[in-house]
């Protein structure tokens, strides 16, 4: 998937650069390190839009290459998945979308959402609210030592 709302005038900064690097870095912290971090993560809304941009394109790109998805993402989908999560989701960090799409496809809520080589904003909010669960779970355990499987 191309860099999704990113306008063809529009470049990353050496520090959005760096940004992006760190962003990949956090989804090898496992559940625990990741959910101690998650204050430290700048939000979706308080990031450049070249940022925003690029940073949705490259999740959602690895993603679709990991799950399996075959094909081009529709241009119109990749605008409204965009809208979606700068208006609805704009308080994550991309930090937690890459991490919400990679606990999906590594089974941490049991079966793996499944695609059906649909790439939407229908699929993409369910993964996202999925996490978003996972993240309330992990703030009602007061130790955060207990593994996601039994979180279930």
């Amino acid at each position: 998937m191309e860099n999704p709302n990113q306008k063809p005038n529009q470049q990353l900064t050496v520090q959005d650069n760096q940004k992006l690097s760190q962003i990949l870095e956090a989804s090898k912290k496992n559940e625990h390190q990741f959910f101690k971090s998650i204050s430290e993560q700048e939000r979706i809304s308080n990031l450049s839009d070249a940022l925003q941009g690029v940073g949705m394109g490259t999740i959602f790109t690895n993603h679709a290459l990991l799950s399996g998805y075959k094909g081009k993402i529709p241009e119109l989908n990749k605008q409204d998945i965009g809208v979606m999560v700068r208006t609805r989701f704009r308080t994550l960090s991309l930090e937690e979308l890459a991490y919400a799409f990679q606990i999906d496809r590594h089974g941490y809520h049991g079966e793996p959402t499944r695609h059906y080589q649909l790439f939407n904003a229908e699929y993409v909010s369910t993964i996202i609210n999925k996490y978003l669960e996972w993240k309330e779970k992990m703030k009602r355990i007061p130790s955060r030592n207990i593994p996601i499987s039994e979180l279930k």
